[in-house]
C-alpha cells in the first residue's frame, strides 16, 4: 500500500499470487505508479464476504492532495488476475491510467461476490 510517492516496476518485475480486499497485487492512492519493461501484476486476488472487492490486480485511488496515475507501456501486462466486485485486473478511482507500447491488460475477471460485477479488465470510475 503506497498513499504518496512513486512506484516504479520494470525488467521483468512480478507483483504475484497475492490477495487482499482492495488491490490484490498491490494498493495506491495520490501516487505516480509505472510499470514497463515487460513488468507483469497477475495471479493476485482482491476478495472479502463482507465488503466490496476492487481492483484484483492493481487498486488506485485519487489521493487527498495529489490525483496520481498509472502508466502500462513497453509490453508491461496486468493478466489472470481476479476481483470479487469491481474491476478484475486494475480499478482506478480518480486519477488517470494510460496503456502505451503494446502494454496489456488480460485474461482478468469479476467474480460478482457481493452483487457488484464491473470491469472485468478495468474498471475507472
Amino acid at each position: 500500500y503506497m498513499a504518496a510517492g512513486t512506484l516504479a516496476l520494470s525488467g521483468n518485475a512480478v507483483v504475484r499470487d497475492n490477495t487482499a480486499t482492495r488491490g490484490g497485487g498491490f494498493a495506491a492512492g495520490g501516487t505516480t505508479i509505472t510499470l514497463s519493461d515487460s513488468a507483469t501484476v497477475r495471479d493476485n486476488e482482491a476478495k472479502s464476504a463482507t465488503a466490496v472487492a476492487e481492483g484484483g490486480g492493481i487498486f488506485f485511488y485519487k489521493g487527498s492532495v495529489y490525483e496520481g496515475s498509472v502508466t502500462l507501456s513497453d509490453d508491461a501486462a496486468v493478466s489472470s488476475n481476479k476481483a470479487g466486485d469491481i474491476g478484475g485486473g486494475i480499478a482506478v478511482q480518480g486519477g488517470s491510467l494510460t496503456l502505451l507500447d503494446s502494454a496489456a491488460v488480460s485474461g482478468n475477471s469479476v467474480t460478482g461476490a457481493n452483487g457488484y460485477a464491473s470491469g472485468g479488465g478495468i474498471y475507472i470510475s
